[in-house]
C-alpha cells in the first residue's frame, strides 16, 4: 500500500517562497524550476518509502518522529503517520540556520 503526500499550509508558503526567491531576486527561473522539480522528485519516492530518509539529528525532533531529505541548501521536514498513509510535509528550511525552533 503507498503513501500520499500531504503539505502543511507552512511548508506549501516555504516552497513558494524559497521559488519565488530564486527566481526573482537570484533572477535565475532555470535554477527555480529545476529546484522545483528536484523537491517533487524526492517526495514522490516517499510515497513508497516513507522511511527512506533518517531522522533529524536533533533529540527532540528525532523524538518526535521528524525525518528529513536534504534539497541543495534547503531541509525538507516531514513525519509519517502510517494509520493514514500520509507522509506529511511540515516545513522546508534553509538548512543553514537554526531550523530546530522553526519547526
Amino acid at each position: 500500500m503507498g503513501f500520499r503526500v500531504s503539505y502543511t499550509k507552512q511548508a506549501t508558503d516555504d516552497l513558494a517562497g524559497i521559488i519565488s526567491y530564486i527566481r526573482d531576486e537570484l533572477s535565475n527561473p532555470e535554477a527555480a524550476e529545476h529546484f522545483y522539480k528536484s523537491v517533487k522528485e524526492k517526495l514522490e519516492l516517499l510515497c513508497e518509502h516513507p522511511y527512506m530518509f533518517p531522522l533529524y539529528h536533533n533529540d527532540k525532533l528525532s523524538a518526535q518522529g521528524f525525518r528529513f531529505i536534504v534539497a541543495g541548501s534547503f531541509l525538507i521536514f516531514y513525519l509519517v503517520d502510517d494509520d493514514s498513509s500520509v507522509v506529511n510535509i511540515v516545513r522546508i528550511l534553509y538548512g543553514k540556520q537554526d531550523v530546530v525552533g522553526k519547526i
